[in-house]
């Protein structure tokens, strides 16, 4: 998390900016090694682990860069603190209702309902009032 808050900091202090394809194959190369870690048999605390770590980091900034003016990436953005609220009582609704049939993977359930119920609090709770609020203020 606190990666991510530096390298937009830095996002805004850079002096090269490079062209949009330059930025899609970043891009490309940081969603690939997401999809890809396991693979790579990165361990946790190894150093080729925060090797791996450190150059994400540093692209970071890039990947900002590229996605600042998308919708899709404001929305997600957007629901960083509603799913922060919504995780643990969705969580625990889900885990005192419900076995799981998936032993393994008893999270996936939990998690895709808390991004489901942080969406759904945007769509209709913080965007209305958001809207509710700014006309309040907004000139005659």
């Amino acid at each position: 998390f606190l990666l991510g808050v530096a390298a937009y900091r830095v996002s805004s202090l850079m002096a090269w900016q490079p062209g949009p394809k330059i930025l899609m194959t970043v891009f490309a190369v940081l969603v690939g090694s997401i999809l890809e870690y396991n693979v790579l048999g990165l361990h946790h605390g190894s150093f080729d682990s925060f090797a791996y770590l450190l150059i994400f980091a540093a692209l970071i900034p890039y990947v900002f860069t590229l996605t600042r003016s998308w919708k899709f990436d404001r929305f997600l953005a957007d629901m960083s603190f509603p799913l922060y609220l919504a995780h643990w009582p969705v969580w625990i609704f889900i885990r005192d209702r419900f076995s799981p049939p998936w032993p393994e993977y008893p999270g996936i359930v939990p998690a895709v309902a808390s991004v489901a119920a942080a969406a759904l609090l945007v769509i209709f709770v913080e965007r209305p009032f958001e809207r509710w609020r700014q006309s309040r203020i907004a000139p005659s």
